[in-house]
């Protein structure tokens, strides 16, 4: 499986010129082996003999699938492109229960999911702004996954809601404007918080510069919802 997904991937950025950025489009590829993302996304929260086996895979997925759907190729049918899309989306939101999991149960899949959705949302904000069916549910999930206590999966999070704002208020659905940023600050807010009982860096283990990264986006955020 290893090598299937590592070929694929290969497969997916050849060119004449040797290898480059991803060569085909999500709806390419939805069209030529419309199976192919389904099974892409069975790997995702999957289980295996031994747990590692099964974390080497659902990141090779991820990583596979970041590829496809991100900022890529641009195919020629754009119903085509949507219906990729669309259906992607449906996946991610099957994957709900596995990634809103406890601890780390739950965590590898629900940074897959917010990674995921996050390059999505690059390719067509549009889409991920209310276009598509299933935007609204997909806002909710990664609302929640940004709500996590682990900050990785906030940290994947993030750049969904980024990809989001890049579409006016008045071309996105109602609920993807304040209402859902407004349940967002708190959320990341914790992760911009100094740990309970903070003396100093040395005695945390906690890196500090990931938390100071955090720290800025707080303050940010605090600066929009109090503008």
């Amino acid at each position: 499986m290893h090598g299937a997904l590592h070929c694929l991937q290969c497969w997916l950025k050849l060119d004449p010129q040797g290898m480059s950025s991803c060569r085909v489009s999500p709806g390419q590829l939805y069209s030529s082996q419309p199976s192919l993302l389904s099974v892409l996304f069975s790997l995702i929260g999957a289980e295996a003999a031994e747990a590692v086996t099964a974390e080497r895979l659902e990141a090779m997925a991820t990583e596979v699938l970041a590829d496809l759907l991100g900022p890529g190729a641009l195919g020629t049918d754009s119903a085509l492109e949507r219906a990729a899309l669309d259906a992607s989306i449906q996946a991610l939101l099957q994957l709900r229960d596995k990634a809103l999991q406890p601890g780390e149960a739950g965590m590898g899949t629900a940074k897959a999911v917010a990674a995921l959705a996050s390059v999505l949302a690059e390719r067509d904000a549009t889409a991920a702004a209310g276009c598509s069916a299933g935007a609204l549910p997909l806002a909710a999930l990664l609302l929640q996954c940004a709500s996590r206590p682990e900050r990785c999966v906030a940290e994947a999070s993030v750049e969904y809601f980024l990809m989001l704002n890049t579409v006016t208020l008045e071309e996105r659905a109602q609920e993807l404007g304040a209402p859902l940023f407004g349940e967002l600050a708190p959320a990341l807010f914790r992760h911009a918080c100094y740990p309970g009982g903070f003396v100093s860096w040395d005695e945390e283990e906690e890196d500090e510069e990931a938390f100071n990264r955090w720290a800025v986006v707080g303050r940010c955020l605090r600066i929009i919802m109090q503008s």
